[in-house]
């Protein structure tokens, strides 16, 4: 045979194969199966979530029991805060960020701790049940690593909140308020 006639026989056959191998590989990715399954109709549920901490927007709550005026180091404030489900639908929760916000041209660090439950005096003792792990020396708002808590329709927490004022620079004496991020879904 002559190179003129075996040149376009060859091209012709390698594009051939080319066709085919794109045919199987395009007919590869599809499924071979399929599978159909019937249910009864159901009642779908909907539902409000909704969390309140107090005065708070959206899941953001300033604490002002916790407000810092007049401390020294090493002194602190403690108060409840009170962590309602006043949605329709039974919710988890978390505590996913807190920490404290100047007021004043000072840079303050504080420790943050919290419990579910017990007696919340100024002055108690913090229960057993800790709420969250402690922040140490945060001076701004701080991501906490908390763990899930569930709350029922109209259920309640009550966490014991210590704040105490570790260090103050620049103003004295220091105002700040803390605030606290909750995250909530359904559960």
């Amino acid at each position: 045979m002559s190179r003129q006639v075996f040149g376009p026989i060859a091209g012709s056959v390698a594009l051939v194969v080319v066709l085919i191998l794109i045919a199987a590989s395009v007919r590869s990715t599809g499924a071979y199966w399929t599978q159909t399954v019937s249910s009864d109709p159901g009642q779908v549920t909907a539902g409000r979530l909704s969390l309140s901490t107090g005065s708070g927007a959206d899941n953001v709550y300033t604490f002002p029991e916790l407000t810092g005026t007049a401390l020294v180091p090493n002194q602190f404030r403690q108060a409840p805060l009170a962590i309602v489900n006043t949605g329709t639908t039974p919710l988890r929760y978390r505590l996913a960020s807190a920490g404290p916000q100047a007021s004043t041209t000072s840079t303050i660090a504080v420790t943050v701790a919290g419990a579910v439950g017990g007696t919340c005096t100024a002055t108690s003792a913090l229960g057993p049940t800790s709420a969250f792990p402690t922040l140490s020396a945060v001076s701004t708002v701080a991501t906490v690593g908390s763990a899930f808590r569930t709350l029922a329709v109209g259920a309640q927490d009550i966490w014991c909140i210590r704040s105490t004022l570790i260090s103050v620079t620049g103003t004295q004496p220091a105002t700040y308020t803390h605030v606290f991020g909750f995250r909530a879904e359904q559960i």
